[in-house]
Formats: C-alpha cells, sequence, structure tokens
C-alpha cells in the first residue's frame, strides 16, 4: 500500500513531497533526541543552586553528593583537609578543595588538571588575586592530602573525543568541569577577551549526546523555578573549558571503581 507521499508524488506535488518526508526525518530526530534528554532528565532534582557569587563549585559538590547517595541530605559537606570549612571561605574554591571533600565524603572521584598548585601564571586572572596567598596554602595542605592517600589525580588534560566516551551514562559517571563562564553562551562580539576577563565557573556535565554532538549539564547559576537541563555544543565546551585560566581542571565521579586514564 502506498504512503501518502507516495500517492503525493504520483499527482506530482514533488516540493510537498519533499517537505512532508524531511517533516517524517526531522520527527523521527526528535523522537531520538528525547530519549537521550530523558536520560538526562533523571536527574534534574539533584540540581543545587549556589547562593553567592563565588560558590558554584560548592553547588555542583552537592549534585554530586546526592547522585553518589553517599549521604543523607540533611548531611552538609564536610570539612576541608586543613580543619576549617571551605565551604565557608567567601571566595571561590579551588578544584582541589573540591576534590578532596568529595573523596572525604566517600564519593568515587578523580580528577585532570594542567596545573597541580597554585602558579605563577594563576596572579595573571583577576578571578583568582582574592586570598591567592591564604589559598596557596590551603592547596598545598589539599596536595599533601592526596600525595598521603594516593588519590587518583592526573597531572594531564582529557580529550574531546575521551569526554564524548567517558560522559556515555549518567547512571555511571558524570562531571564537575571548570570553564570560563563568558563563554558558556554564544558572544560573538569580535572582540578577544583579555586575561583579566576570565571569570571561572563550574558546571555539572551529565552526559554527551552523540546524534547532534552537545554535552548535557546543569548549571549552579540557574536559579530558576523550572530547572532545566542545559545543552552546549561540543566546540563551544571546548572553548570554555580550555580557555586560559582554567587549567583544563575536571573531577569525574563514578559510581563504579573504573580507571580514568
Amino acid at each position: 500500500m502506498p504512503s501518502f507521499v507516495d500517492v503525493v508524488m504520483m499527482f506530482g506535488c514533488t516540493a510537498l513531497a519533499s517537505f512532508l518526508y524531511k517533516l517524517s526525518l526531522s520527527k523521527d530526530t526528535n523522537d531520538k533526541l528525547s530519549t537521550a534528554y530523558k536520560t538526562a532528565m533523571k536527574f534534574r532534582d539533584i540540581h543545587h543552586p549556589q547562593r553567592c557569587d563565588w560558590d558554584c563549585g560548592v553547588a555542583c559538590a552537592r549534585m554530586v553528593q546526592q547522585w553518589s547517595a553517599t549521604a543523607s541530605e540533611a548531611e552538609i559537606l564536610c570539612d576541608n583537609v586543613d580543619g576549617g570549612n571551605c565551604f565557608n571561605k567567601g571566595r571561590p574554591l579551588w578544584t582541589i578543595e573540591l576534590f578532596v571533600a568529595l573523596h572525604s565524603l566517600g564519593c568515587n572521584v578523580s580528577m585532570f588538571t594542567l596545573s597541580l598548585g597554585v602558579s605563577k601564571h594563576h596572579q595573571l586572572y583577576d578571578w583568582y588575586k582574592v586570598g591567592i596567598e591564604e589559598d596557596a596554602v590551603l592547596v598545598e595542605q589539599a596536595l599533601a592530602f592526596v600525595n598521603a592517600k594516593s588519590l587518583n589525580i592526573a597531572n594531564q588534560n582529557v580529550s574531546l573525543s575521551k569526554l564524548r566516551d567517558y560522559l556515555s551514562n549518567p547512571m555511571e559517571i558524570i562531571a564537575i568541569i571548570l570553564v570560563d563562564s563568558n563563554l558558556l553562551t554564544l558572544r560573538e562580539t569580535g572582540i578577544e577577551q583579555s586575561l583579566q576577563d576570565f571569570k571561572g565557573h563550574y558546571i555539572l556535565l551529565l552526559s554527551h549526546d552523540k546524534l547532534d554532538d552537545t554535552f548535557l549539564y546543569l548549571d549552579p547559576a540557574d536559579d530558576s523555578k523550572d530547572i532545566s537541563i542545559l545543552r552546549i555544543a561540543a566546540e563551544r565546551l571546548e572553548q570554555a573549558r580550555k580557555h586560559p585560566g582554567t587549567d583544563e581542571d575536571i573531577i569525574f565521579c563514578h559510581r563504579s571503581n573504573m580507571v580514568m586514564h
């Protein structure tokens, strides 16, 4: 039995037939995309909005804590390795501080970075300057803790292809990633950013969608009542996560004891 499109073609309405064919392809694609989106949507309820302009990392850690189900909702994140509460210090946390805190909570985490400590290049960015002397001490303490416990930190970057592979199933692995918030959304200004324009921001990557090469994520800066799973093109994410200042920091959070390299 001929389809409706076949009937239209027999009457010579090729333009209409072409339109209907493309429409059917579009519907099929949307159905497939919705499956990937629905998988990520299962984790919409773990979203925690940041409370200040500096605690995006804390909010992401709270999301991971809830995702990994290592503690009750009432439990607040642990103290930093120096005995003080790193989550109340009033300025952005370093990725290694988040990593150590999540490990101390019992979360299964691994970290990748191009810079293991506070380096001279960090002083070039306004985002790092406030409290950098005190931060350098805290970071060194965190590194000492990592070395003493032989925790999984790699002094290397993660390629885009590996990022796609790792984030194929949000049931098993998600990632806290440091990006330049100025590059999270498309801004075709034609004006190059200076180092001082860098603004670090942590987001929680949930999964990669192979159909359109995008990543699905939760943004702690999203304080709307109807929290949505956000989508960013792989190319745009690459720009945001590799902008000078990020050190390409990533914390992978996984439910299995997989080895990441």
